[in-house]
């Protein structure tokens, strides 16, 4: 009887909440008006399923509505608490217990729930206890990666962007997802943490996603180059060559007067991802990552005119 009443109750909100997408909205708000209803539908796991277990455009904009009446903190709690067989008041409680991340840790349902709930992730990147589970977790960090609620929250919080740099798991997924990477180069917090850690350096050198999100985003670049005022300048007489093995932040190039002293040597810089470089005498703003930088001046220069670039190493 009891089976029969849960296939029931599954089906009825299923009809009420997913049946019409756009009527299961105006539902929910209609449920959500009234504090009677809404603790009702709070109360029901196989309702809170359908918001926080199915991964879609709808459950986003019923989450949207819990939390425009005041309800989302209560929902996602409740639901972890059906999920888990927990028995915690709030976010903050579930965010503070090391028993609880860790679990939510390795379990891809719990990830996926609370990187979509905006009340949790709040939550989650204001504490130490949970981004130090969730930056290790392969399983959380994928869930993050693919949420842009999850990834607007650590890129704001000072305290989830400890943890995420100093992992590489965590920077890796970041790294990967244009959804996260969006969020993260245009955030001051998050760029001076990435621009700080070799780890997270390296790591969005190594994703094209990560080069061409901070590339294209002036709060990213200032960042980068605010954490390295000056650069490291490299100088070179010869005709062509590497400059540097490894990867690098190119802040700007210079070509060199030729070795007669009689007129500047247009530079190539091949290694830059984005695309090569070309610079005469004067200095050419590049802003860009690069592996093996190399020039090709076409002949020797000058000694007291050689062509230079400034990097950033880490």
């Amino acid at each position: 009887m009891n089976i029969q009443r849960n296939i029931m109750d599954v089906a009825f909100w299923a009809g009420y909440l997913k049946g019409n997408w756009a009527k299961g909205v105006t539902n929910l708000e209609y449920i959500m008006q009234t504090p009677s209803t809404a603790r009702t539908f709070i109360e029901n796991r196989h309702g809170l399923q359908l918001v926080y277990g199915v991964v879609d455009r709808n459950s986003q904009q019923l989450i949207e509505v819990l939390a425009q009446y005041g309800w989302e903190e209560q929902a996602i709690t409740t639901y972890l608490n059906h999920l888990m067989n927990w028995n915690f008041v709030d976010t903050n409680a579930i965010a503070a217990s090391s028993m609880a991340m860790a679990t939510i840790a390795t379990n891809t349902t719990a990830a996926i729930a609370i990187t979509r709930s905006p009340t949790a992730m709040t939550a989650v990147a204001a504490s130490s206890t949970a981004m130090t589970a969730i930056a290790t977790s392969t399983i959380a960090m994928t869930a993050v990666a693919a949420s842009s609620t999850a990834a607007i929250a650590i890129a704001q919080s000072p305290t989830a962007m400890t943890a995420v740099v100093a992992s590489s798991t965590a920077m890796t997924a970041l790294a990967a997802s244009s959804i996260a990477m969006g969020s993260i180069a245009a955030s001051p917090t998050a760029m001076a943490a990435i621009a700080a850690s070799s780890t997270a350096m390296t790591a969005a050198a190594e994703s094209v996603v990560a080069r061409t999100a901070i590339e294209g985003n002036i709060t990213a670049i200032n960042a980068i180059n605010s954490a390295r005022t000056s650069g490291q300048q490299f100088t070179t007489t010869a005709a062509n060559g590497m400059l540097i093995p490894g990867f690098y932040w190119v802040r700007t190039v210079r070509g060199g007067i030729d070795s007669g002293g009689n007129s500047w040597r247009n530079v190539t810089w091949t290694g830059i991802f984005s695309g090569n470089a070309v610079s005469g005498g004067t200095e050419v703003t590049v802003n860009r990552f690069a592996h093996n930088l190399s020039w090709d001046a076409g002949g020797t220069m000058h000694n007291s005119n050689r062509a230079f670039a400034r990097v950033s190493t880490w």
